[in-house]
């Protein structure tokens, strides 16, 4: 069996990206997204035109 991994991709495999990328995710499992403030948010997008 042959792994191919892009080379776009390699960063990812490296052990300092891998922690990272697992310490974002623990991150975000444990810090749920929000709806209360999407308008707010949208407003301000809207006004950088």
């Amino acid at each position: 069996m042959v792994t191919i991994i892009p080379d776009n991709e390699i960063w990812l495999h490296q052990p300092k990206a891998a922690d990272d990328l697992q310490t974002a995710m623990a991150w975000a499992r444990a810090n749920s997204p929000i709806d209360s403030q999407v308008d707010s948010i949208l407003e301000q997008f809207s006004d950088q035109d």
